[in-house]
């Protein structure tokens, strides 16, 4: 019987875990923690429904559906709400809707008139050298001038993926773009085209949400991993030091203060890099970009609100608060707007960020000070009167891996890893995207490729 050791229970490890599993391959996963999720945890508090980090799945394809509906969750998920797919950007102290259609764009105040002059020349602006790499800031204002890296690309990379615009590769961060504007010569044709693609395939397929959760949260989807894999986790057991020799994988793992050995045959490291980076290994490898990857301080303060003390009808998913304007906060989610049951009947749910690499300081602010600071940004923009009637702040002293321009290094490094140790795989937020789902299909990636080392014939 092979034997396979699973550094993590977070969604990739559980995930690999689970998809070995359904092929007869029992793995063992090892948690340092004393629970299982890593990054992603639901917790029910006074009515409120507090996601510790991401509360969205991004997307859906057929391995998440096949998934989902083997663990039986299918009728826990729900979909974000459709009208809610709208952003609100914050410029000059006002709240702007993000425009949605030609009329929309020439009315908005969100882009000064030379901004949409500069924004409406993008079609004719040349694709730039697939061989140079260039920071998503530099490729916006290359594609869409200072304001559409200010007020449209720029927010989405400090809000959601807590980076620095300055310093995101547009190629390993958000390739799609990229490919988009090398395919079709600018992002405006490339994004037609696929609006075109999509309607000639309407009513083709069924519809499927692009962005779910769950009724209990994103931690139901890792619950379930876990409670399929109970009797082979080990938690509270941290990973100390990896051996190789012919025999294949001792694992020297600690538990309350005790180390312990065990053999296997195979190792799959889901850990974030800057662990593994600090992790023994032998034979000895060069990890130096690895330990290099930042993962900056981020700060998420849920606000509980009466709905009368809310002016603004919250309508959308969010407001993005762009860098240039100088606010503490980078963005703030309309939780109970997105999805049902976040918040009791008669109150709402705002989920706000501070921090990440284009601010790390303010992530970094005592509670009191913090809650001060959000409530001073929050109260114009949506009209709110009096104090919250919940608060939760949540500290992640290392938030998402930073996809900088250069984080090919990284990359290479990897694969270079796993091509010198024998039966050692990696996967995580670090290899196809930060999102929930990308993580789980490193998971299931990584344990197919596990397979395919086993078993000449094909692997779902």
């Amino acid at each position: 019987m092979v034997s396979v050791a699973i550094i993590g229970a977070g969604v990739s490890g559980l995930t690999a875990a689970y998809w070995l599993k359904q092929h007869g391959i029992a793995a063992t996963v090892f948690e340092a923690a004393g629970r299982t999720g890593g990054v992603i945890r639901s917790e029910r508090l006074d009515g409120y429904l507090v996601e510790y980090g991401p509360s969205s799945i991004e997307g859906i394809d057929p391995i998440t559906e096949e998934l989902l509906r083997e663990l039986d969750l299918e009728a826990l998920s729900c979909a974000a709400r459709q009208p809610t797919r709208r952003l609100a950007i914050v410029r000059g102290g006002r709240l702007h809707m993000m425009p949605g259609s030609a009329k929309a764009f020439v009315t908005t105040q969100l882009f000064s008139l030379s901004g949409k002059l500069r924004l409406m020349r993008e079609p004719f602006i040349k694709a730039g050298n697939p061989e140079q790499e260039e920071s998503v800031a530099a490729f916006a204002r290359r594609r869409l001038g200072r304001e559409g890296s200010d007020y449209l690309l720029g927010p989405f990379i400090t809000s959601v993926l807590s980076g620095d615009p300055e310093r995101f590769s547009i190629r390993h961060a958000l390739l799609g773009l990229s490919q988009i504007e090398q395919r079709h010569g600018s992002l405006s044709r490339g994004f037609l085209h696929m609006a075109r693609a999509r309607k000639r395939q309407a009513g083709t397929k069924p519809a499927r949400a692009r962005t779910f959760s769950f009724r209990n949260g994103v931690q139901t989807l890792t619950d379930a991993l876990a409670d399929a894999l109970h009797d082979h986790i080990r938690l509270n057991t941290a990973v100390v030091r990896l051996q190789y020799n012919s025999a294949g994988w001792t694992v020297t793992t600690k538990s309350d203060g005790r180390e312990t050995q065990a053999n296997f045959d195979t190792v799959i490291c889901t850990i974030p890099l800057y662990q593994l980076a600090a992790l023994e290994i032998e034979p000895a490898c060069d990890t130096t970009p690895l330990s290099e990857v930042e993962y900056p301080p981020l700060s998420l303060l849920a606000l509980g609100f009466r709905r009368e003390q809310v002016g603004h009808s919250l309508e959308g998913t969010a407001m993005f608060v762009p860098a240039v304007e100088g606010e503490t906060l980078r963005a703030t989610l309309f939780s109970s707007s997105v999805y049902p049951e976040r918040a009791p009947e008669g109150s709402v749910l705002l989920t706000n960020f501070i921090g990440g690499a284009s601010n790390p300081s303010q992530a970094q602010l005592p509670s009191r000070k913090l809650v001060a600071a959000v409530i001073r940004d929050l109260g114009p923009l949506l009209k709110i009167t009096g104090q919250p009637t919940f608060i939760k702040h949540m500290y992640l002293d290392h938030s998402l891996p930073q996809y900088n321009v250069g984080y090919g290094r990284v990359l290479e490094c990897i694969e270079r890893m796993e091509a010198n140790l024998p039966g050692f795989f990696m996967a995580g937020n670090y290899r196809q995207g930060i999102s929930v789902r990308a993580a789980l299909l490193s998971g299931h990636e990584t344990a197919q490729r596990v397979l395919s080392t086993l078993a000449p014939e094909p692997v779902r």
